[in-house]
Formats: structure tokens, C-alpha cells, sequence
């Protein structure tokens, strides 16, 4: 995008919004590759002078539009504590935001050929695990497992059950996911209790 938020004011808010729903509602009638700027400029009612004061392209939209998705994700209050507990919370939030979004994630999976969007999706939830998990080593947990391998295994696990949540014809209740996702992270070994006084865990019984 060729402009920050800082530079925008209000008609420049709503050029933004007016280009963001006549590709979001282009892409629920056709595969991303087959739009074009004039598609969306003719929806929109945008000029493509103005477009292209805005963004690149095409492709610079769909950023935009996936920088966005990604800035409303981060804002989630999850907490600062890692537990198993806190890990639940925070992914029932998430959760809670992919379901009041799940018509523009379709359309952006159905756009998503490349695999940009999951693969952005990955690293954001590896990285805020990674973060969290080293809050919890520092102060004084213990990880069986190295911590940037576990962001990866919850990472993967949680985009994972996104598209297959995706893929559903159905609407799959919270109840439900919140089970799936207790069950995908049932190995409760990774996560060791704070040793206490500086000593250490027991050693395991032969």
C-alpha cells in the first residue's frame, strides 16, 4: 500500500472500505486470479487514478486486506500468562473472531492459491506461542520439549484445524472446537509446572 493509516482521512477511509467489499464480494464469485482492477474499480465505483494512488495492484489490495485480517488478530487481549489454561482462552478468542469473520476467510482461502494467506497464519500463531513460552521458561517453567519446536507443533495443529473448520459444510459450534482442540493438545508433558524453590523437578520413576 502506497499510503499509511497516519496519511489517510476520513474519504480516504471510505475509498479504502469501498475497494476492500467489491473485492471481497468479487472473490466470492471468482477465483482471485480471474480479477481485475477494472472489476474492482467498476464495482467499487472507484476511479483506477484513484486506485492506483492507493495501491500496485491487485495483489497489493489483497495484502492490505490480509495486513488487516492480521492487525485485528494481534489486537485480541490474550494475556500475558502461558498455561494450558490461558492456551485454551486465548484460542477460544480466536476462534470467536474466525467465526464472526468465517464468510471473509472463505473467500480469502478460495483466493489463497499460493498458500500466502495459511502460510502468514503460521508464523503469526508460531511466533506469539514462541513469545509466550519463553515468558514461562523465564519465569521458571520448564518446557520437555524446546520451545521453538513446540510453537511449531501448536502452530501447525491450529492452522490445520482453521482449514479443515473451513472445508466444512456445516457450522461446527464452540463446544465443539473448543473439544477438538483440548484434544489436540491433550499431551499435557510439554508444558512442566514451575520448579519450586530452585530445585527442580523429581527425577521420573524407573
Amino acid at each position: 500500500m502506497k499510503k499509511t493509516d497516519k496519511q489517510l482521512g476520513t474519504g480516504g477511509m471510505r475509498t479504502l472500505r469501498l475497494l476492500k467489499d467489491a473485492l471481497g464480494e468479487l472473490m466470492g464469485k471468482k477465483p482471485f486470479d480471474d480479477i481485475t482492477v477494472k472489476e474492482i474499480c467498476a464495482l467499487s465505483m472507484v476511479p483506477h487514478s484513484t486506485f492506483y494512488s492507493y495501491f500496485e495492484d491487485k495483489f497489493d489490495l489483497l495484502r492490505y486486506v490480509f495486513d488487516e485480517f492480521f492487525n485485528n488478530l494481534v489486537q485480541l487481549n490474550v494475556g500475558r500468562d502461558f498455561n494450558l489454561q490461558r492456551i485454551e482462552d486465548s484460542l477460544e478468542k480466536v476462534i470467536s473472531f474466525c467465526l464472526d469473520n468465517r464468510p471473509f476467510l472463505l473467500r480469502l482461502k478460495n483466493a489463497d492459491a499460493n498458500g500466502t494467506f495459511a502460510q502468514q497464519l503460521h508464523d503469526y500463531t508460531a511466533k506469539e506461542i514462541y513469545g509466550k513460552l519463553r515468558q514461562l521458561e523465564e519465569a521458571g517453567g520448564t518446557l520437555s520439549l524446546p520451545a521453538d519446536l513446540l510453537a511449531e507443533y501448536y502452530a501447525v495443529n491450529i492452522v490445520y484445524l482453521g482449514k479443515w473448520w473451513l472445508q466444512q459444510r456445516k457450522d461446527i459450534p464452540m463446544p465443539e472446537l473448543k473439544k477438538y482442540l483440548r484434544l489436540l493438545f491433550a499431551n499435557r508433558d510439554f508444558l512442566l509446572p514451575p520448579a519450586e524453590n530452585g530445585a527442580g523437578l523429581p527425577p521420573e520413576k524407573e
